[in-house]
């Protein structure tokens, strides 16, 4: 199959984002289908005419990013920024000079479907969307977004809040959505020695280690963790913070702080006994099913986007503003081993199916069907 990817970024050898998408597209071009990732960079954020380093890639999947300058979103003609208005522009150009027309158009995410929606609309090329927003935007409920988003043939949603939202929204239908959660690369993120991987870090094997992932702000919570362990006030309770923003965690015991490549992750993990993130919003978090698959039981959200890979067998799900609720929660794993066992065991499990070449496999059942 050619399937053409249409993302707002995309990681190179400098800059480790969106790798889900990368872990997706790696996948799908070891099974042998064609990839072309259309990834527009802006040459005024970027601060730099030139193009990135590019990763390397199965010769069967290339990446193409068009250059574009991002202006004020103050900046509109009609109900549509001019910089968005940029964005189709070099998405659609880079599609008409593909030298094979694709298959199918896959979009990261909704927005991204509208971007590429001339091109596929022009040659009746059915395009499916990967709905992993944490807050789908509300300007595509109004037309002629509506109708657009209404021509997406199929969609693949990572949560049920996802799916639910979608569809409340009026983007799509039910029969058209599919649940598929996000994965990790199993290759990368597993469980490995604790205590060898501690010594090497500089950790004292008594520490009981909670672990974050995310940025620091508000909607992932970086300053609430740290107002938890602040209040709990246990010296044995230490903490790495993986991540950066604007909301920096303080508090004692941080033991990392700060941003790391995507592969290095896996390891700090690993040093870790639990895992919390008071996130208010998501589509499906990434960073909560790599910590599954190294073992950890989970404190986080409440909340439907967390409900299709958490429950109350691997994790503790609490009101992610409760600042008392978050520091009770990671108190009662500290004190009760046989919990996080159980817990740990239970986690594993769960993240076994949580693997990419399934996720990878599952969606292009879901395009072929």
């Amino acid at each position: 199959m050619n399937i053409a990817v249409i993302t707002y970024d995309y990681p190179d050898r400098h800059r480790s984002v969106f790798p889900f998408v990368k872990s997706l597209v790696d996948e799908w071009g070891k099974m042998g289908h064609q990839v072309t990732i259309i990834s527009p960079f802006s040459v005024t954020r970027a601060k730099s005419l030139t193009r990135f380093g590019e990763l390397e890639h199965q010769g069967n999947v290339r990446i193409v990013r068009p250059k574009i300058v991002s202006l004020s979103y103050k900046l509109r003609i009609g109900k549509q920024s001019l910089t968005d208005r940029i964005h189709r522009w070099a998405v659609n150009k880079s599609l008409e000079n593909l030298a094979v027309k694709p298959d199918v158009v896959y979009c990261h995410f909704w927005k991204e479907a509208m971007f590429a929606y001339d091109f596929a609309h022009r040659y009746n090329i059915p395009m499916v969307v990967a709905s992993g927003e944490s807050v789908i935007p509300s300007f595509l409920s109004e037309e002629p977004y509506l109708s657009q988003c209404r021509s997406v043939s199929k969609v693949v949603c990572v949560s049920s809040k996802n799916k639910n939202e979608s569809v409340e929204k009026g983007l799509t239908t039910v029969d058209k959505c599919f649940v598929v959660p996000n994965a990790i690369d199993n290759g990368l993120f597993n469980v490995s020695d604790q205590s060898r991987l501690k010594e090497q870090l500089g950790i004292k094997n008594t520490d009981f280690v909670v672990a974050f992932v995310g940025w620091f702000n508000e909607r992932k919570g970086s300053k609430r963790l740290a107002a938890a362990l602040e209040e709990l006030n246990i010296p044995e309770i230490k903490s790495i913070f993986i991540g950066s923003g604007t909301e920096e965690p303080v508090c004692n015991g941080i033991l990392f702080k700060g941003a790391l490549p995507h592969q290095d992750i896996p390891k700090y993990l690993n040093c870790a006994d639990v895992f919390v993130l008071p996130t208010l919003s998501e589509g499906c978090c990434n960073a909560i099913v790599e910590a599954m698959a190294c073992g950890l039981p989970v404190i986080s959200s409440d909340k439907e986007f967390n409900w299709d890979i958490l429950d109350n067998t691997n994790a503790i799900l609490v009101d992610p503003t409760d600042v008392d609720e978050i520091a009770k929660s990671i108190k009662t794993l500290y004190k009760d081993k046989d919990k996080r066992r159980e817990m740990r065991k239970t986690t594993l499990e769960k993240a076994a199916d949580l693997t990419i070449s399934n996720r990878a496999k599952r969606i292009i059942d879901i395009i072929n069907s």
